[in-house]
């Protein structure tokens, strides 16, 4: 939940840093539009970061999810800070993550997600016109997109709290899998908004739920270097996904060849998120 929470403010900054933009260049040019949205950045990211965040709950006195408190003397090399061990935790280094395949699969998984994310949303306004719909309806469109995409970060949060995370994250590839696939047979305005609504719901899950699964099966001793491994999947993913649907509609002056691919690779995403089973912890730890 929190995750979800967390990243559910991602549609939030996504709905209302265009609005301010375009209020901005309207009344004074694009300029002044970027300083604005400079400073904004400083003053409610930055500072509320280097105020507020803490490391840990340990750091701040707590336990994660209202843990019990651990054993007395049950502390790691940080003065009086709990082992992982003492709160019921996997503990892993990233030498012994980086030798299970439960890793690369989830991430195979997620960067294949994250391709089909960057390939429609980066040409969504292009494709809401090519359907007919004006300007205005297109930029509700996209509104209603990022909107969704929020609430489907709590909603998958909500879920891969009561269901394994693979199991969520392979529902997340088959319901990305089956908004690319409807967009291709949108014949309506109701269809066209409804699908785009269908998507960033699913994508809402790409946020909140990749990080619950890298914690469940590693623990949170070495979290973010492990995470660090599997992030130029998604970054590559998304470079190719914004290209690709550019490249097919050059060569086809249509995206629906893109939207068939996006969807058969949501669908093998799905499968292969099953195919992740958690690690398990070899004896003995790294040595």
């Amino acid at each position: 939940r929190a995750s979800g929470i967390l990243f559910g403010s991602h549609s939030l900054g996504l709905v209302l840093f265009p609005l301010i933009a375009s209020v901005i260049i309207g009344g004074s040019g694009w300029r002044e539009a970027w300083i604005a949205l400079g400073l904004l950045v400083w003053i409610i990211a930055l500072l509320p970061t280097a105020l507020l965040l803490v490391q840990q709950p340990e750091d701040a006195g707590l336990r994660p999810d209202g843990d019990p408190e651990p054993p007395p003397g049950a502390t790691d090399n940080a003065p009086g800070r709990p082992t992982a061990a003492a709160i019921d935790e996997p503990v892993w280094t990233l030498k012994e993550a980086i030798r299970t395949p439960a890793l690369w699969i989830a991430a195979a998984a997620v960067g294949a997600l994250f391709l089909v994310q960057a390939g429609v949303n980066t040409h969504l306004a292009a494709y809401l016109r090519d359907e007919g719909l004006s300007a205005a309806l297109a930029g509700i469109g996209i509104s209603l997109n990022a909107a969704f995409l929020g609430l489907g970060s709590i909603g998958w949060g909500w879920m891969v709290e009561r269901i394994p995370a693979r199991y969520v994250m392979a529902a997340i590839g088959a319901v990305v899998a089956l908004a690319s696939a409807l967009f291709v047979t949108a014949d309506s305005t109701a269809e066209v908004l409804g699908y785009s609504v269908l998507f960033g719901f699913g994508v809402g899950g790409l946020l909140s739920v990749p990080p619950v699964i890298y914690a469940d099966y590693y623990g949170r001793r070495s979290l973010g270097v492990i995470r660090g491994v599997t992030e130029p999947l998604t970054s590559f993913g998304q470079a190719i996904g914004a290209v690709l649907s550019g490249a097919v509609f050059d060569l086809t002056e249509s995206y629906s060849l893109a939207f068939i691919v996006f969807a058969a690779l949501g669908a093998a995403a799905a499968a292969l998120a099953l195919l992740a089973r958690p690690p398990r912890q070899p004896a003995g730890g790294d040595g």
